[in-house]
């Protein structure tokens, strides 16, 4: 290594006073203040819903029209009492039919 980047390391030299026993940090440091619980660090974010014009209907929800269905002969001998078979058919009794 050429000599014009040599150098001479510094030495330690210590301070010659006594130390006091109180360092700045211990009269400075005032520590955490807490009082309780910590307020939360997450975002303080409310939904606040705005006034549209929006119904979110689709054009095919829109154009849409109930139909009219038949009324069904077998709803109404729903309370008559019939017999239900092994298979799991059930078989309506004619006699009470008509009587409906």
């Amino acid at each position: 290594m050429p000599d014009r980047f040599r150098h001479e390391q510094a030495k330690y030299a210590p301070n010659p006073d006594k130390f006091a026993g109180i360092s700045s940090n211990k009269t400075d440091y005032l520590g955490q203040q807490l009082n309780g619980k910590t307020e939360s660090f997450k975002p303080n974010l409310k939904y606040n819903p705005d006034k549209e014009s929006r119904d979110f209907g689709t054009e095919n929800h829109q154009m849409f029209t109930v139909k009219a269905r038949e009324h069904c002969k077998i709803y109404d001998m729903k309370n008559v009492h019939t017999e239900k078979a092994k298979d799991g058919h059930i078989y309506y009794d004619q006699a009470a039919a008509s009587a409906v």
